[in-house]
């Protein structure tokens, strides 16, 4: 099984992330390679960090998979990771255009979230506030994108097994919205 986060920068992933793994010990995180460097003050686990020139050999052997380009950086997953026989609980924020090309590698199981704002102005703030790890060209170019992400997952809302909306009103509420949901999937694992 295969529980993917998906929703724009801004949204909340990573906090729901963390929660999630380290309240569910038995869920494995599926690890993302980049040519980013880490952010200034975080320690991420679930990316490695790589030249350009070791990302591209990788994809030309045909190594990577959803591989992507989202803000001059690009990712991927090692392929081994998702076609390896496994029977734990992976996890992963997925992009909404890898979440739908994730659909085609005919993976049996997969909890898909989508993570929707209300407003953009809710996501700039969130940025600007919590984030605070973009410049204000960068946060443009992220609520410039959000809107596009967002609008691909309204559209696409029939490969999600939920979307929940946010607003300052309910983010609070999100993490025990999202737990609930993804308890309810385990179970019936």
């Amino acid at each position: 099984m295969i529980i993917s986060l998906t929703g724009p920068s801004g949204i909340g992933k990573g906090y729901i992330s963390q929660h999630i793994l380290s309240s569910n010990p038995g869920i494995k995180e599926l690890c993302w390679l980049t040519t980013r460097q880490p952010r200034v003050g975080q320690s991420e686990t679930n990316r490695i960090f790589v030249t350009p020139s070791v990302f591209k050999k990788m994809r030309n052997r045909n190594q990577l998979v959803l591989v992507q380009k989202l803000f001059g950086f690009w990712y991927g997953l090692k392929k081994d990771e998702l076609t390896t026989k496994n029977s734990s609980v992976l996890f992963t924020e997925l992009h909404v255009d890898n979440l739908i090309r994730l659909f085609h590698l005919n993976i049996t199981s997969l909890v898909s979230l989508g993570l929707v704002a209300n407003s953009t102005s809710f996501l700039q703030t969130r940025l600007e506030q919590y984030r605070a790890t973009e410049t204000s060209t960068e946060i443009r170019r992220r609520i410039s994108s959000a809107k596009r992400e967002q609008k691909t997952i309204l559209e696409n809302q029939h490969l999600f097994s939920a979307i929940v909306r946010i607003s300052e009103q309910t983010e609070k509420e999100v993490l025990e919205v999202v737990s609930s949901i993804l308890v309810n999937h385990l179970r019936g694992r």
